[in-house]
């Protein structure tokens, strides 16, 4: 494997109780000898372990016959919620690490048809005016400019872009608030302040 070169996660899927990894190597694997070379290359040391440091248990890992850089991983998990967010993962090859997120097989279920977007271009509703709408809204779209970057599947709170995130969202209620003030207060059932309530 090519110094400093860290492996690429092409695909992950998560299922229940499985998880399953296309790997591509930055240099094909090659056999240590002629011997070996009729049998299959020799394996770099592969490790899979979660947030926690847990380590998850590889059931296989096969090399892809058409591509030699390619690699096939199988691994048993835990079972999650499809409906929580993709828990992230450190895959391990060799001396480099890459975190990834991989996809619940519960999403992959659903059949596609002509009429549904492409993967990357799903519909964002921009008419949210709250903190929870413009939250939602940014992540979603942060999360399609930069779908490889495996850092915004983790999701933390302390990351510093869930932190831009949120602040620009506040901001963003505070002035839907304040756009809002004018026609909001003049009705006695809408009104939120004091003084609105008085001069009703």
């Amino acid at each position: 494997m090519a110094v400093g070169d860290p492996a690429i996660v092409l695909r992950s899927v998560q299922g229940a109780g499985s998880l399953r990894l296309v790997v591509r190597l930055p240099a094909p694997l090659e056999p240590l000898d002629d011997a070996a070379a009729m049998t299959a290359p020799q394996l770099p040391p592969v490790q899979i372990s979660d947030l926690f440091g847990t380590t998850v248990r590889i059931a296989g890992i096969h090399v892809v016959d058409a591509d030699p850089a390619l690699l096939q991983i199988e691994a048993i998990a835990r079972a999650t919620d499809p409906d929580a967010d993709a828990p992230a993962y450190r895959l391990t090859v060799g001396d480099h690490s890459v975190w990834f997120a991989p996809e619940s097989t519960a999403n992959l279920a659903t059949p596609v048809t002509q009429a549904q977007a492409p993967p990357g271009s799903a519909p964002i509703n921009y008419l949210g005016r709250d903190y929870a709408a413009f939250t939602t809204l940014m992540r979603s779209r942060v999360s399609q400019i930069v779908r490889d970057d495996s850092a915004w599947a983790l999701d933390h709170p302390a990351d510093p872009m869930t932190t831009i995130i949120e602040a620009l969202a506040y901001a963003g209620d505070h002035l839907s608030f304040r756009q809002d003030a004018a026609g909001t207060e003049s009705y006695l059932p809408t009104a939120r302040h004091r003084l609105s309530l008085r001069r009703h």
